[in-house]
């Protein structure tokens, strides 16, 4: 239960962990049918009317997390209880925030959303001071996802 004194200590302690991991962030990504435009329909509204678009993406993107909670999903308080507990834990902030995708059940939505995570992790690499980059631990990123977590080092996808 995320309301016990019991859930706040053990996510304090992964926190602990993370920080010492050197994790400088961590991404929650939604599952397929719980982002902004599962059936594409938002992306080719788009190709004529592009502030439109926007709007119902995120207006049902709102829809998802009211109806689908948690399942497959990851709701902005799911995401603040997560960066609190992980900080306290860290003494630090290690930042937590949903990464949104069109969710579509496609070839293109999928491909579509891992060059958007891309770019985030080079904007993330970009904001992470350079005295980090030499420390003995590098920077890492965990993508958490609906089922399971990968943690690898932003350097090995941006900095060569």
């Amino acid at each position: 239960m995320p309301a016990t004194a019991e859930f706040s200590a053990r996510l304090a302690t992964a926190g602990a962990a993370f920080g010492q991991a050197g994790v400088a962030a961590v991404f929650c990504v939604h599952g397929t049918f719980s982002g902004n435009d599962a059936l594409g329909l938002f992306t080719e509204l788009g190709r004529f009317l592009p502030v439109l678009s926007k709007s119902l993406s995120r207006l049902g993107k709102r829809t998802v997390d009211f109806i689908a909670g948690e399942t497959g999903n990851y709701t902005p308080e799911y995401v603040a209880t997560m960066q609190a507990g992980l900080s306290a834990g860290a003494g630090r902030t290690i930042p937590v925030q949903r990464f949104n995708w069109s969710s579509q059940n496609n070839h293109i939505g999928r491909a579509d959303g891992a060059v958007r995570l891309i770019e985030e992790l080079a904007r993330l690499a970009t904001e992470i001071p350079d005295e980090a980059w030499q420390a003995e631990v590098t920077p890492r990123v965990v993508l958490w996802g609906h089922c399971r977590q990968c943690v690898f080092s932003v350097d090995q996808l941006v900095r060569s």
